[in-house]
C-alpha cells in the first residue's frame, strides 16, 4: 500500500508543468483593518499543485491587530505582542489565566500555520494594585506534535521595568534556544513605544528556529532547504541608506532626526540580518569618499554625510570572514552622488563627474575580499541558485552599480544593476496606511510566482520598501520613530499578506534590528545589545514556511508532506 501511495504522489509532481491561473488581485483598501480581497484570499483561489490542496486561505478569527508603535504618553504598562507562526502546523491555543491583566481573557486564538496574530499585553495599574501580584499566561501547542510554549507576563524584581513579557520554552527546544529557557522580550515603556514580536519557524523533521537567537549566518544555515532555489525565490532583509548610521558633517536644517536611517553600522546590520545594502556614495569632508543622505534641488541642498566608503568595505570584509557562507548584495547607486564640498552659485550641489566617480567605484570593485565572481555569462543573476552563489561554504558579495559610469568586471563580482531584473520602488509618503497599501499592491501586481516562462508569471527580484519618508503631514517625527511604526507592522500587517505565490525578495527597512524605539547616541556595542534578531527570524519564516508551499520554488515542506502521508498509511 505504501509503495502505491508513493508512486501516486510521485506521479502528481509532473503536474507542476501546468501553470495555475495567477490573476492580478484588486488593490488593497486604504483601511488597514480591512482584508477584503487580500492576497491570501486571492491565493485561496489557487491550488498547490505539489499537493493538490488549496493554498492556505486568510483566516477570519485572527485579531485585527494594532499597526503602530505608539508612545503611550502615560505611565501605563501596555504593549502589543505579535506571534509569528513560521511553521507548517498550527499553534493551537490551549488556555490562559491571569491576575490583574486587562483585556487578557478572550483575546487568545489558535494561530494557523504561516500566519501571525497580535495580542494585548496590558498590566492593570492603580493605587491598590500590587505589581508583584500581577501576571498572565497563555498556552500553545504545535499541532500534531508534543511541542509546547507559553506567553508569560509578570513581575521580575531584577529587571527594569519590573513588569515584563516573556516566552517560556517549557515544552520545546529550538536550534537557538534550549528547552526550559524563559526568554525575555524586553518591555517598552511610555518613552519608547509599545510593540513586541516573537517568531517561531521550522518543522518536526527540519527542527525549529526562533527569534530569541536566530543564526547570524542564516542563509547558510538554511542552505539544505534553499540551496537549489534560485536567488529570485529567496527572502532576505535589506537596509535603506545603509551608510547613514552616524552623522559626520551636515548642512543647515539637517539633523539626526531627519537624516539618520540606521542605528547599526554596516557590520551590525549584517549581524542583525541585512543582506541587501543601499549604498549612496558622495564626496564630502574635504574630498573624502563618504556615504550620504541629501535632498538636492536646483537652488538648495540639505543633508548629511555618514560612514566613509572605506569603513563600509572593511566592515563587509570583516563580517564575511567571521561568518563564512553568507551572501551580501550591494546596491551602489547615484541617489546622492554629489560633490558636497562645493556649493554652486545657486547654493545647490553638482553631480559627481566621471573622474570623481572612478576612484569610488574602483574601491568597491577591488576592495571586496570575497566577490561573487565569474557570473558574467548569466543573463540574470537572480536566476542563479543559492548553491551556485554560496554553496562552497565561503559565501560572497555581489556589487551592483546603478546609474554610475562604471565598467562591469565579473571576475571581481562587480555587475551592472540591470543583471538583477529588480523591482525597487518606494511609496514616498509619510502616511503609514498609504505606504502599506502602496507596497502590498505593488507586491501583488509585480510578484506572481508561477511556472517560469508562462505569461501569467512575474518572477523579477522584488524589494518591499517598508519605509516612510519625511513629508508635509509631519516634519517633526524622527525617521527612527517612523521606522518603529513600520517595522512593528511587518510582523502582523505585511506577513499576514504574503502568500506562496507572492512574497518579497528583500524586506527593506530603516533602523535594522530595532525592536521598538531606541535612543540616539549609543555606542555600536550598545546598539548590538539593544537590537534583536526578529527580522532575521521573519525572513527565515518566509523562506521555510511560505515559499516552501510553492511547488515551483521547492523546499522541505513538499518532502515532509510526502513523508507524512507515507507514515500515516
Amino acid at each position: 500500500m505504501n509503495s502505491f501511495i508513493y508512486l501516486w504522489l510521485v506521479a502528481l509532481l509532473p503536474l507542476c508543468g501546468a501553470s495555475p491561473a495567477i490573476s492580478a488581485p484588486r488593490l488593497l483598501d486604504h483601511n488597514i483593518s480591512s482584508h477584503a480581497q487580500s492576497p491570501r484570499e486571492v491565493a485561496a483561489q489557487l491550488l498547490d499543485l505539489c499537493t493538490g490542496q488549496p493554498v492556505n486561505s486568510n483566516p477570519t478569527n485572527i485579531p485585527s491587530g494594532e499597526t503602530k508603535a505608539q508612545r503611550t504618553g502615560t505611565n501605563t504598562q501596555v504593549a502589543y505582542l505579535t506571534i509569528v507562526n513560521g511553521c507548517n502546523q498550527d499553534f493551537e491555543f490551549l488556555g490562559a489565566n491571569q491576575w490583574q491583566m486587562k483585556n487578557w481573557d478572550g483575546q487568545w486564538v489558535t494561530i494557523p500555520a504561516g500566519e501571525s496574530a497580535q495580542f494585548d499585553i496590558n498590566f492593570a495599574q492603580g493605587l491598590f494594585v500590587k505589581d508583584s501580584d500581577t501576571g498572565g499566561e497563555a498556552y500553545f501547542q504545535i499541532k500534531n506534535t508534543n511541542k509546547k510554549f507559553h506567553v508569560s507576563t509578570g513581575y521580575v524584581s531584577s529587571m527594569s521595568p519590573k513588569l515584563r513579557a516573556r516566552i517560556s520554552y517549557d515544552g520545546i527546544g529550538t536550534k537557538d534556544t534550549p528547552q526550559g529557557t524563559m526568554f525575555d522580550l524586553g518591555f517598552p515603556t511610555r518613552s519608547n513605544g509599545n510593540t513586541l514580536q516573537w517568531v517561531l519557524t521550522g518543522s518536526e523533521s527540519y527542527g525549529y528556529w526562533s527569534s530569541a537567537n536566530p543564526p547570524v549566518a542564516y542563509l547558510h544555515a538554511m542552505l539544505d532547504v534553499i540551496g537549489e532555489r534560485k536567488l529570485k525565490y529567496v527572502t532576505m532583509i535589506g537596509s535603506h541608506d545603509a551608510g547613514m548610521s552616524e552623522i559626520d558633517g551636515s548642512t543647515a536644517f539637517s539633523t539626526w532626526q531627519n537624516t539618520q536611517t540606521q542605528w547599526l553600522d554596516v557590520y551590525g546590520q549584517l549581524v542583525r540580518g541585512s543582506r541587501w545594502f543601499d549604498v549612496r556614495p558622495c564626496l564630502g569632508n574635504s574630498g573624502k569618499h563618504m556615504t550620504c543622505h541629501y535632498s538636492v534641488s536646483s537652488n538648495s541642498a540639505v543633508g548629511s554625510n555618514g560612514l566613509e566608503v572605506d569603513e563600509i568595505i572593511a566592515q563587509i570584509n570583516k563580517f564575511m570572514d567571521e561568518y563564512p557562507g553568507e551572501l551580501a548584495i550591494i546596491d551602489l547607486n547615484n541617489e546622492s552622488g554629489f560633490d558636497t564640498d562645493r556649493r554652486t552659485p545657486e547654493q545647490s550641489y553638482n553631480r559627481l563627474t566621471d573622474d570623481q566617480w572612478r576612484p569610488i567605484w574602483q574601491k568597491w570593485r577591488d576592495g571586496i575580499k570575497k566577490p561573487c565572481k565569474g557570473f558574467g555569462g548569466a543573463a540574470r543573476l537572480d536566476d542563479l541558485t543559492m548553491n551556485q552563489l554560496i554553496g562552497d561554504g565561503q559565501g560572497c558579495v555581489i556589487t551592483l552599480f546603478r546609474s554610475i559610469p562604471a565598467t562591469e568586471d565579473a571576475s571581481k563580482g562587480f555587475y551592472s544593476y540591470g543583471k538583477l531584473n529588480a523591482y525597487n520602488r518606494y511609496a514616498e509618503t509619510d502616511d503609514y496606511a498609504k505606504m502599506r497599501a502602496d507596497q502590498l499592491s505593488k507586491l501583488q501586481q509585480n510578484r506572481k510566482l508561477g511556472k517560469e516562462g508562462d505569461s501569467g508569471t512575474n518572477d523579477g527580484f522584488f524589494l518591499l520598501s517598508w519605509t516612510m519618508t519625511l513629508g508635509v503631514n509631519d516634519i517633526v517625527t524622527p525617521l527612527a520613530d517612523r521606522a518603529a511604526i513600520a517595522q512593528s507592522s511587518l510582523f502582523w500587517s505585511a506577513y499576514h499578506e504574503f502568500t506562496p505565490f507572492s512574497y518579497p525578495n528583500v524586506i527593506y527597512v530603516d533602523f535594522v534590528g530595532q525592536p521598538y524605539l531606541l535612543d540616539q547616541g549609543k555606542s555600536q556595542v550598545d546598539y548590538l545589545k539593544q537590537t534583536g534578531g526578529h527580522l532575521t527570524a521573519l525572513a527565515m519564516a518566509v523562506n521555510l514556511q511560505i515559499a516552501s508551499q510553492n511547488c515551483y520554488v521547492g523546499g522541505w515542506q513538499d518532502i515532509s508532506k510526502i513523508r507524512l502521508i507515507l507514515e500515516q498509511n
